[in-house]
């Protein structure tokens, strides 16, 4: 058994008095385009605003969505704000976090190989920008793809993992990303997923975080 990792999204009541009158106007007005006027924004809603391939909003947007709507009542402007505060403010090991926490769908506090083979497909896909494997010639072609990833996730777990039943906690997952370039995509890609707006001038980049 591990410790739960929490998640790194910041409380809205906190990160509000941060964000600037005009800043907190652009973001309502985005939520609001992304929901299409509604008080919430549904799945659908948020993977049609999502600037990535196909692939991805089926996955990585999908697992998004389902974390921010923790009510179960569609995506609020209040947990948008907070996602994208984190995009603008935290820092590069708060996005880490929150990646893990993506992933890690047990609560366990360990990345299994389950779960790390479904971050490789994810970050193949947004690095390749694979298509979904929807036709059976895709399905094919998606095959020996899917046999890659899982060498390496075995391929990871054996040189990061110190659990005998190889999983990866949050610090050894940490030094994983840091030699993973399609991992570290996926992180650079968060804001576009979100379909968030610049971050307020003078903010500094989160790698410098």
């Amino acid at each position: 058994m591990g410790n739960k990792v929490s998640n790194p999204l910041p409380a809205y009541d906190s990160i509000a008095p941060k964000i600037s009158a005009g800043d907190m106007q652009l973001l309502t007005e985005r939520f609001y385009g992304i929901s299409g006027g509604k008080d919430s924004a549904t799945l659908e809603d948020l993977q049609r605003a999502a600037r990535c391939p196909p692939a991805i909003r089926e996955g990585l947007v999908r697992r998004i969505h389902a974390m921010l709507d923790a009510r179960k009542g569609g995506l609020q402007i209040e947990d948008y704000v907070s996602a994208v505060a984190l995009t603008w403010f935290g820092s590069r090991p708060d996005l880490v976090r929150f990646l893990f926490v993506l992933y890690n769908e047990r609560g366990t506090g360990h990345l299994n190989r389950d779960e790390l083979v479904a971050l490789l497909s994810d970050a193949a896909a947004a690095t390749l920008q694979a298509p979904a494997a929807t036709t059976r010639e895709h399905q094919r072609a998606a095959q020996p793809v899917g046999d890659l990833l899982q060498l390496m996730a075995d391929m990871a777990l054996a040189q990061y993992a110190t659990h005998s039943d190889s999983r990866l906690s949050l610090n050894e997952f940490t030094t994983f990303v840091q030699v993973e370039p399609d991992v570290n995509a996926v992180l650079d890609m968060l804001p576009a997923l979100l379909d968030a707006p610049p971050p307020p001038a003078g903010t500094i980049p989160n790698t410098a975080r």
